[in-house]
């Protein structure tokens, strides 16, 4: 009678673990169910949904070109009963349904990974840069506070400098290598003052230095040098009378400028205008982090006419151009 009645509880026990997999193979394991469209048109390209295998409460949203190639995906919580792609993911956020968690992951256009967001409930925690072959570049503690470890690599995929920071300040073990891996460079921080060893600044192009470049002769000289140069013989003609441009200028460590970005819509023979009049122009003093020359961008504003041709690191300051 025993073993009938053990027999028939092992049944039991069977036909409702059976049939709770069923329920949960028609349900889905996740607490929450996609409905409609898993892929819709978007202007321009597509966007999909897919559940996240690896979390029940999860999903992916990516972002496809006209080609249908992946732009972006990005990893999402949603604690809401049914998600609708076609739906309105304002609402889903107004709502409190939906968060950006996880990997948020861009690609170049031959499919290689640009960057990595990492995020915990719409909060930036990490950043991965990469180079054009896939391999890691830069690996930046938070977004607008640095808190965590702050990690450089070379393109052979060897580590070039490491560190801590919290709060926005170097707080830990920094550590600088050579391509080959072999540490040349140690310094220890305490709440963004070093301690013992040397000062480690990061071989990156900064765009907050502590001391920005300045040009050695002092602006007043600089503008002359420029306006001498836009009003010489050698200059392209110029198609305007008048104009305000916006550039962010990339500095050496020598002061030299190597790069310029063009914020202001211009055609080309402006561009043309512009690249001339920097061209060869006489070093800044360089940008400076902890008293170390430093590579640097800022943004700076060029204003040319006529009369004379002005740079400056303050936008709006020449009321009176003429």
């Amino acid at each position: 009678m025993k073993t009938n009645v053990l027999l028939l509880f092992v049944f039991f026990c069977f036909v409702f673990q059976f049939q709770e997999a069923q329920s949960k193979d028609k349900q889905g394991t996740h607490t929450f169910k996609i409905v409609g469209s898993k892929r819709i048109s978007t202007s321009p390209g597509w966007k999909t949904v897919a559940y996240d295998p690896e979390s029940d409460n999860h999903l992916y949203i990516s972002h496809l070109n006209v080609k249908r190639n992946v732009v972006s995906t990005c990893r999402h919580l949603f604690t809401g009963e049914k998600f609708k792609l076609a739906g309105d993911y304002v609402v889903y956020r107004g709502k409190r349904e939906i968060q950006i968690d996880g990997s948020n992951t861009f690609y170049n256009k031959d499919g290689s990974i640009s960057k990595t967001l990492i995020y915990k409930k719409d909060i930036i925690v990490s950043q991965v840069f990469f180079y054009p072959d896939g391999q890691k570049q830069t690996l930046i503690p938070g977004y607008s506070s640095l808190n965590g470890e702050y990690k450089l690599w070379y393109p052979n995929g060897q580590l070039s400098f490491s560190g801590y920071y919290k709060a926005n300040l170097k707080d830990g073990n920094f550590e600088q290598f050579d391509e080959s891996g072999v540490s040349v460079k140690k310094g220890v921080y305490k709440e963004g003052k070093l301690t013992s060893g040397e000062k480690m600044v990061a071989d990156i192009i900064y765009t907050e230095p502590e001391i920005p470049a300045k040009y050695a002769l002092g602006e007043e000289e600089l503008n002359h040098y420029l306006t001498k140069k836009a009003l010489s013989s050698d200059a392209p003609k110029m198609t305007f009378i008048q104009k305000v441009f916006s550039l962010y200028i990339a500095f050496d460590k020598n002061g030299k400028i190597f790069d310029i970005k063009n914020a202001t819509a211009t055609d080309r023979k402006e561009e043309e205008f512009i690249k001339y009049l920097l061209k060869d122009c006489p070093a800044f003093r360089p940008a400076l982090v902890e008293s170390i020359p430093v590579q640097s961008q800022q943004p700076m504003t060029l204003l040319i006419s006529k009369f004379a041709a002005r740079l400056s690191a303050h936008e709006g300051v020449y009321d009176n151009f003429d």
